[in-house]
């Protein structure tokens, strides 16, 4: 949902319609509290907690979640994550052994974002 969208509440649906004037049907987004347009930026606000996204699949992500109860267990250990990316980072760091190596010392971080 980049650049200017108009977004339209209907009876079952919102319809978001971007710039170059397609359509695109978000039935998934029913339950909503609302959608707020500020500064030609959308909101995706959750009807359970003060959380606000700016993309509805974040959203639907976080009621997964937080309020769905979705896991994602470790089939070699008790851990357990709300994201199937954080598994997969978890799987890779404890039991893979990926490392990502500093480029200016000796240090190996678990994550490239520790670098």
């Amino acid at each position: 949902m980049d650049g200017d969208i108009t977004v339209e509440e209907t009876s079952s649906f919102l319809v978001c319609q971007n710039k170059q004037g397609q359509q695109e049907n978000k039935e998934d987004l029913e339950g909503l509290r609302y959608i707020r347009k500020i500064n030609k930026r959308v909101e995706f606000l959750c009807d359970q907690c003060d959380y606000v996204a700016t993309q509805s699949n974040h959203l639907k992500r976080h009621k997964e979640s937080k309020y769905n109860g979705v896991r994602y267990p470790c089939d070699q250990c008790e851990y357990w994550a709300t994201r199937s990316s954080d598994l997969k980072k978890h799987k890779e760091s404890k039991h893979e052994g990926v490392r990502y190596p500093c480029g200016q010392c000796e240090y190996l971080a678990t994550r490239s974002s520790d670098l």
